[in-house]
C-alpha cells in the first residue's frame, strides 16, 4: 500500500487505484461528497495518556503499524503550545507587560496574526518586525532581525544572534528584557 497525493491535493492508495478516484469522479461530472474523502484525516495521539486504547492508526478501514504513519503530537487536546520564555517590556508604551514565547519561531509585530502582538507601540512594524526562535533540541534561543530596526543590547542587528537571559531587545519605541523558562537542562 502506498498513499500518494495527486495534483489536486487528494490522497489515495495507488495500489488500489491507478488514478486519483476523486479526480476521476470530478472529470465524469459527479460531485464529491465530503464523506467521500472521510479517510483523509489528521491522526492525533494524546502523549499524556497511559493507555494505548483508541490510539490505533487506521487508513481506508485497515489497521497499520504506527511506524508506517506520521502522527502529530500536541501539547494537549486544545493544541496549546508550552511557554518556553517571555519578553517583558521594560521601557515604552506598555512598560511592565509580558509576552509569552513558544517553541519554534515567534514573529513579533503589531498585527494580530503575529505570535508576539506588540499593538500598542505604533513605531513597531505591522508584521515580522523581528522574531525569536527557540530550538528545543539544543535548548537555545536566537534573535532574528525582520522588517524593522532591532537592537540587541544597544547594537544594531546585522545578523542572527543567540540571546541569553537578561538581554535587552530594542524595537520601535520599546525595550524588552528576554527571560527564558527553558534553560540549563529544564525543557518540555
Amino acid at each position: 500500500m502506498a498513499i500518494v497525493i495527486c495534483g489536486n491535493m487528494h490522497y489515495f492508495d495507488n495500489s488500489k487505484n491507478e488514478q486519483c478516484p476523486y479526480c476521476v469522479k470530478l472529470q465524469s461530472g459527479e460531485t464529491i461528497d465530503k464523506n467521500d474523502i472521510q479517510e483523509q484525516q489528521t491522526v492525533y495521539k494524546d502523549i499524556y495518556s497511559n493507555s494505548d486504547q483508541g490510539q490505533k492508526t487506521e487508513a481506508y478501514g485497515e489497521a497499520i503499524d504506527e511506524g508506517d504513519k506520521t502522527i502529530g503530537f500536541y501539547s494537549d487536546e486544545t493544541g496549546n503550545s508550552f511557554t518556553v520564555g517571555w519578553l517583558v517590556c521594560t521601557n515604552g508604551p506598555v512598560k511592565g507587560k509580558s509576552y509569552s514565547l513558544h517553541s519554534g519561531r515567534n514573529f513579533a509585530g503589531r498585527s494580530l496574526d503575529m505570535d508576539v502582538v506588540l499593538s500598542d507601540d505604533l513605531t513597531i512594524s505591522r508584521e515580522k518586525h523581528f522574531s525569536i526562535v527557540y530550538d528545543p533540541k539544543s535548548n537555545l534561543y536566537f534573535l532574528l532581525a525582520g522588517s524593522g530596526n532591532t537592537f540587541l543590547n544597544g547594537q544594531p542587528m546585522t545578523e542572527d544572534k543567540e540571546i541569553f537571559e537578561g538581554d535587552c531587545i530594542t524595537a520601535g519605541a520599546s525595550e524588552y528584557t528576554f527571560i527564558p523558562f527553558c534553560k540549563e537542562g529544564r525543557k518540555w
